[in-house]
């Protein structure tokens, strides 16, 4: 198995797998399922340009033949519900990095320095606009400064 960017020559599998998986999809996402949408999902999955690349998807192949095995994107999947994920997501990895400090036995002032990029994360996801694909991806990339200021909290505890 391996992932790559969705083709044009895809149509045909991609479309067949989605009519036999329709019950399996809904009411979560809506995957394109007809030509036309097909081909406006591999305009906008077929690149991996970063300079330019708001929203990234990914067939999965088997590495035989080729052939699709499945389509892989959170944008899709979560849709207008992708700031409650988020919000989940980054509480949950705040919560592991407590977790972690004390495991490591990081400094006291380790976790304060945390509020940093909880802060930095909390931005994210007010800020999200997922009808704004260049906010998404300048928010994407502001991970970051989050990671910078994760870094500088462990750095801080070793004192």
């Amino acid at each position: 198995m391996y992932l790559r960017t969705p083709r044009k020559s895809d149509a045909e599998p991609f479309l067949a797998a989605v009519k036999a998986s329709r019950g399996l999809h809904r009411p979560w996402v809506q995957p394109p399922s007809t030509p036309a949408r097909f081909a406006a999902f591999v305009q906008r999955y077929s690149t991996l340009d970063s300079a330019s690349v708001s929203h990234v998807g990914f067939v999965v192949c088997r590495r035989e033949d080729d052939a699709i095995v499945g389509v892989r994107s959170t944008a899709r999947l979560f849709g207008e519900n992708t700031r409650p994920f988020l919000a989940a997501c980054y509480a949950g990895a705040m919560l592991m990095l407590v977790l972690a400090g004390w495991l490591a036995g990081l400094g006291v002032w380790f976790y304060p320095m945390l509020i940093l990029p909880a802060v930095l994360l909390a931005r994210q996801v007010i800020a999200l606009d997922i009808h704004d694909p260049a906010g998404c991806l300048r928010l994407f990339r502001s991970n970051r400064e989050a990671g910078l200021a994760i870094g500088l909290a462990i750095l801080t505890g070793w004192l």
